[in-house]
């Protein structure tokens, strides 16, 4: 396969891109020139890289190799591999632009973090006027929180000072409602008997009334008898 595969090479690489044109006359001819061709197979010299590529490539492999060991681009004077770059300047980079501890404080210029603790003790009086300053505000918004619960206490108090008045109120119209209702049902029961009481008396007049008709009908009657007798 790899005779193949070199008789292919030779057959389409006519411009020599992939292989070499050197024609040697003999053997140690031969030799010397394997020793320096630019498509001599090399590996890679980083350790943990498997690459292998021709001579002349050392140098272009070389320049973007992950496993190269590098200085670090953030110039923090470690060499670590091209591919753990990001990892080492995120991580343990003394160079590293890190948030001063104050920060919320006030304190916002970026810090590397290889000087953070030697700007933290020499900016200490300015952090500990920025935590004066920020004590004052919280003991002032403490102050205000405390009003306005004390004035939420106070307008609660009404309230409830209002509900119960309006609840006296609301028995009181309540106990008067249970009065008119008694005084109600005794008028109506009151009508009732005056109505029954005038019915009586109704019925008693008309039976007074036939009587007196039926009276007047024996005096008529009488008088009548009267009349023929004075005739006689």
């Amino acid at each position: 396969r790899n005779r193949l595969a070199v008789k292919l090479v030779e057959l389409y690489d006519s411009d020599f891109q992939a292989h070499c044109s050197k024609e040697c006359a003999n053997e140690d001819e031969l030799f010397e020139h394997k020793m320096e061709c630019r498509f001599l197979p090399v590996s890679c010299e980083n350790e943990g890289c498997p690459e292998s590529f021709a001579l002349h490539l050392r140098d272009k492999h070389d320049s973007h190799c992950s496993f190269k060991l590098v200085p670090c681009t953030l110039n923090c004077n470690q060499i670590v591999m091209r591919r753990e770059m990001c990892a080492h300047q995120v991580g343990t980079c003394s160079m590293k632009l890190m948030k001063c501890p104050y920060f919320d404080l006030g304190c916002v210029d970026p810090i590397c973090k290889g000087v953070l603790h030697q700007h933290v003790t020499t900016n200490a009086d300015s952090h500990l006027k920025m935590l004066w300053a920020e004590e004052a505000k919280v003991k002032s918004r403490v102050l205000e929180l405390e009003r306005w619960s004390a004035a939420l206490a106070e307008d609660d108090d009404k309230r409830r000072a209002g509900l119960r008045a309006m609840n006296t109120g609301i028995s009181m119209l309540e106990t008067k409602h249970l009065d008119l209702e008694k005084e109600q049902t005794l008028a109506k029961q009151g009508h009732q008997k005056v109505e029954a009481r005038v019915r009586g008396l109704e019925a008693t007049v008309k039976a007074q009334q036939s009587e007196i008709a039926a009276l007047n009908s024996k005096v008529a009657g009488l008088l009548k008898s009267f009349a023929q007798i004075a005739k006689q």
